[in-house]
């Protein structure tokens, strides 16, 4: 093939340098040697996505504790990638303060008791047992299921309302919309842990979600 004109589409993923080498020195210290470093969100796209979904397009969502990450997967390839500054830790700081506990505390009652949208619980009558932040933690009270529900759904439909906002205007800089992303949204990380959040990012983003 001859030619006089060569392009390409590239996505590049930079990093500070400060932030590297601090990792880079972290794991020098502890007799371990770096290979690569790679942008953590990829590897979860690499292993949980596949070619087929990357083809007809996907949103990958990476809920983590302190940061949200985002990738958008269009004709086979990465559209765009950003990382958000805030994640689920929210909503477990939102139910400790709630319930004047601790938020590792908070933290078990979420994972164990929490639903992502009030209308999804069916036992609105279901009694939870709550530890006091006073005294020795032993010390417990009784609340209802629903009630737990509440700064838990207040904040995921916050949580979603940012994100679809980030995500709407991204896929406008590119001349996307939903539509276009057939495989939906797949949420993975801790966050995406909380049962009934998937229903509440595809009525968010108007699209499937797993």
């Amino acid at each position: 093939m001859d030619g006089s004109h060569l392009e390409v589409n590239l996505h590049v993923i930079t990093a500070a340098s400060v932030h590297i080498n601090n990792i880079y020195k972290a794991i020098a210290r502890a007799g371990f040697e770096v290979v690569e470093f790679v942008y953590g969100i990829l590897s979860l796209g690499e292993n949980i996505i596949t070619q087929e979904e990357k083809d007809i397009g996907c949103i990958l969502i990476d809920l983590s504790g302190l940061s949200t990450g985002i990738v958008i997967y269009l004709d086979g390839a990465i559209q765009s990638s950003m990382e958000i500054d805030f994640g689920s830790d929210l909503v477990t700081n939102d139910l400790a303060n709630y319930l004047k506990t601790l938020p590792r505390v908070a933290k078990v009652i979420k994972e164990k008791h929490g639903i992502a949208a009030k209308e999804l619980l069916t036992d609105k009558e279901a009694q939870v047992k709550i530890p006091y932040l006073a005294n020795d933690g032993r010390t417990t009270r009784e609340v209802k299921k629903q009630d737990i529900l509440t700064p838990i759904s207040s904040r995921v439909e916050w949580y979603v309302e940012q994100l679809a906002g980030t995500i709407t205007d991204e896929l406008q800089k590119h001349n996307c919309s939903t539509d276009m992303f057939s495989a939906g949204i797949v949420l993975t990380g801790g966050g995406s842990q909380l049962k009934g959040i998937d229903s509440v990012f595809s009525k968010g983003l108007n699209t499937t979600a797993r």
